[in-house]
């Protein structure tokens, strides 16, 4: 049940993956954005490799790594294309955010493999599958952490839970067609969707089937809040919204192009941002506009809370700060780069991954950049 325009966009991927079976890895692959914690920011850089970053360190200019930074490469083995390509390491390609708990950072990579690596040092901890030759399928989400279990959707069709000390599989869910979304977690009920337009609830403790629905296309994003519906942004540019104990249609919105990233729920409001531009508020209990706003090009990423008011960044690299009342424009900083990676809010520092492969420390109050950082190694 997908479009056109979902097939190039699988057809463009996959191509990355023949592309570094033949001639190694493209200089650009994945869109990850941060995880943090206090002074460190984790991320995947464009050229496989896993950063853990000082705000400090980079805020001085210093040299990388500088204490307390460090770099980490996932290497597999990109089997047979099909088109005559022999098996051969390279790079991971990392899409989703890592995903943080205690002193692990956890990866999911498009080649098929979950991996946790130590937050301090950089080292590996464990991955899974363990055997080399051996992966899931491509991982386009990002990982989702509740207490002592992450949960991953791949390309596969398939919900994995692993352990988060360990990396043992506890379970895994078969679903109808391929996962990009990353999975949404509420309470002890993980929701998810797939590219057959197939939206399941399942239990977080033992991966049983609790309900499932026919979302009405392929899905795009999937997001649950404490309260509210469950919502499941849609390739037929339809953001549509469900009852999380039953699955029971509640309404849907339509947008001019896909709602790609997962929306905010705060409170009664939920904030969608779409790819036709706009970012828009909507009436959780009626699924009614309340109002939108025009970021002047499309927006890839969910939309952040910065203190009582919103943050986008578009692809065009403008960051906006929003009023959530009444979606008027407080301030608008202009990076002037291309950017698609979500970014990341700490305190009055917003946190950009550009295209350019340049990481951006911005200072929301003042509006200046900070720091900035060049993610690409030095030639050796």
């Amino acid at each position: 049940m997908s479009s056109r325009r979902l097939v190039i966009i699988a057809t463009l991927l996959i191509s990355l993956v023949v592309i570094s079976a033949c001639t190694g890895p493209p200089p650009i692959r994945g869109w990850s954005g941060f995880a943090i914690s206090k002074d460190a920011l984790y991320l995947g850089a464009m050229d496989g490799r896993i950063l853990g970053l000082s705000q400090t360190s980079r805020a001085q200019n210093l040299n990388f790594p500088a204490q307390g930074e460090w770099e980490f490469t996932p290497k597999v083995t990109v089997r047979s294309s099909g088109f005559g390509c022999a098996p051969a390491p390279t790079t991971s390609a990392t899409y989703g955010t890592p995903g943080l708990t205690g002193d692990l950072v956890y990866v999911a990579t498009y080649e098929g493999k979950v991996m946790a690596i130590t937050a301090q040092t950089g080292s590996l901890r464990w991955v899974y599958p363990r055997e080399t030759g051996e992966y899931l399928g491509s991982i386009v989400g990002a990982p989702a952490i509740a207490g002592d279990t992450i949960y991953v959707t791949s390309s596969d069709g398939k919900l994995y839970a692993f352990d988060t000390a360990t990396g043992d599989r506890r379970w895994e869910f078969a679903t109808s067609g391929r996962i990009w979304a990353t999975p949404a977690v509420s309470g002890d009920v993980i929701y998810i969707g797939n590219f057959e337009g197939d939206g399941y609830a399942v239990s977080a403790k033992d991966g049983r089937l609790v309900w499932n629905i026919k979302a009405g296309a392929a899905v795009a994003s999937v997001s649950a809040g404490k309260t509210g519906p469950v919502l499941f942004g849609l390739f037929n540019n339809e953001l549509r919204a469900f009852d999380p104990k039953n699955g029971s249609p509640l309404w849907q919105f339509r947008g001019n192009s896909w709602f790609w990233a997962p929306p905010l729920v705060s409170g009664d409001y939920i904030y969608a941002s779409c790819l036709d531009s706009y970012l828009y508020a909507i009436d959780a209990v009626s699924g009614r506009q309340l109002w939108k706003y025009d970021a002047k090009s499309q927006i890839n990423s969910s939309p952040l809370l910065y203190g009582d008011r919103l943050v986008v960044i578009s692809q065009s690299g403008d960051a906006c700060i929003v009023d959530p009342r009444n979606g008027t424009e407080l301030k608008r900083i202009a990076l002037g780069v291309v950017v698609q990676a979500p970014p990341a809010v700490s305190g009055d520092m917003l946190f950009v991954h550009a295209r350019t492969q340049w990481v951006y420390g911005v200072n929301l109050k003042s509006g200046e950049v900070v720091w900035k950082f060049n993610t690409t190694p030095p030639a050796r």
